[in-house]
């Protein structure tokens, strides 16, 4: 089992919540800035979802895990769970740099399952924008995701099975101009890096993307956003001489080397509609996502079976309804079906890796101030 630490989690966050805080009170110090700082909203959301494959197995593992025919025991009582998320959000108003505040913005959430809390995590995200003039945004983000976990894997170092997860680290920065009242583009960069547990460092890996976004508002009542990125994922943690030795072609593995080249493609439709029984307004938002993964490993299909010549499709649509109850209340209705098409040359490799998922939530978001 993991040892999940929720104290060394915030505690690691603080520190570079606090060290920006610190540079910002030095400049004001100086008269580079005007210094201010404030808090000047904090909400609270909740979301209570029924998750129907939490683990994103395949429709072969979830035969096996209800036959208890699978080659290790799985941790999981349940292939599905009611999960509940709680997140608080901290909205801060800077010093004034430019004559524009600075915006510090600061999102901690946690996600527990019901039947499975082997699965429980945390995530921690922090974004500052500083608007340059009345068009210009300069944005900078980071997010940190703590001893996520996969599921049960085979570490053929010890020849045993061990609980296989991963901290999640992301930065980013970008710019977003707005052009109109109508028209805004974005471009930013971003570098990720997934590093596992002691038992399987072979998987880690570092990330460098790019991304262009255009939000447009048709009227007051539609809008439409579009998104594309590229990335280029390295497994750094790869050695040759571990590609393919003791591999079970019947069961999930990613050893081998798991570099990728990837695309994304995201659109989003937001609709203002009124709600038949109220009279108020009703936001209705339609998201697809697709992203096309080309692994880059230059191993025969001999050696790494698992990514030579293999391809994935994933791809995520979410219908939701969103609408205000009370001036501090909104609800937020959602439906999310997520799926993954495989192509490879070695043909187990479908069976393993395609995945469907359904998730049905209701959300609330409460404004404290």
């Amino acid at each position: 089992m993991r040892n999940f630490s929720l104290f060394s989690t915030f505690r690691n966050f603080f520190l570079i919540f606090f060290t920006i805080i610190g540079v910002i009170v030095s400049a004001g110090k100086t008269g580079a800035v005007e210094l201010s700082f404030k808090l000047a909203a904090l909400k609270f959301d909740y979301a209570a979802m029924y998750d129907d494959n939490i683990l994103h197995y395949s429709d072969r593992d979830l035969r096996n895990f209800e036959n208890r025919s699978e080659s290790h025991p799985s941790l999981l009582s349940t292939c599905d769970d009611w999960q509940n998320d709680y997140r608080l959000k901290f909205y801060f108003e800077g010093p004034k740099i430019a004559g524009n505040n600075l915006d510090i913005w600061y999102f901690g959430k946690f996600s527990q399952f019901y039947r499975n809390p082997f699965s429980n995590y945390s995530t921690h995200t922090l974004l500052i924008n500083q608007k340059i003039g009345k068009a210009l945004t300069v944005k900078l983000r980071y997010f940190y995701m703590p001893d996520y976990y996969l599921r049960e894997y085979h570490d053929k170092d010890l020849n045993d099975y061990y609980s296989c997860a991963f901290d999640d680290h992301q930065a980013g920065a970008g710019v977003g101009y707005k052009l109109n009242k109508k028209l805004e583009f974005s471009l930013s960069g971003e570098f990720e890096q997934i590093y596992y547990n002691k038992f399987f460092t072979e998987y880690d890996s570092e990330l460098w993307s790019g991304n262009a976004g255009i939000d447009y508002k048709f009227t007051n009542n539609i809008r439409g956003l579009l998104n594309v990125s590229y990335a280029v994922s390295e497994n750094v943690g790869y050695k040759s001489a571990s590609a393919s030795a003791g591999l079970n072609a019947n069961e999930d593995t990613e050893y081998g080397d798991s570099s990728y080249d990837e695309e994304t493609y995201q659109a989003e439709l937001r609709c203002r509609l009124k709600d038949f029984l109220s009279k108020q307004d009703l936001w209705m938002s339609l998201q697809y996502k697709l992203r096309h993964r080309i692994y880059t490993t230059d191993n025969a299909l001999t050696v790494d079976p698992y990514h030579s010549t293999r391809g994935d499709d994933r791809h995520r649509l979410i219908l939701s309804l969103t609408r205000k109850i009370t001036s501090k209340l909104e609800s937020v209705l959602s439906y999310t079906r997520e799926w993954r098409v495989t192509q490879s040359d070695y043909a187990p490799v479908k069976e393993v890796k395609d995945f469907t998922q359904n998730i049905f939530s209701l959300g609330l978001t409460y404004s404290i101030f």
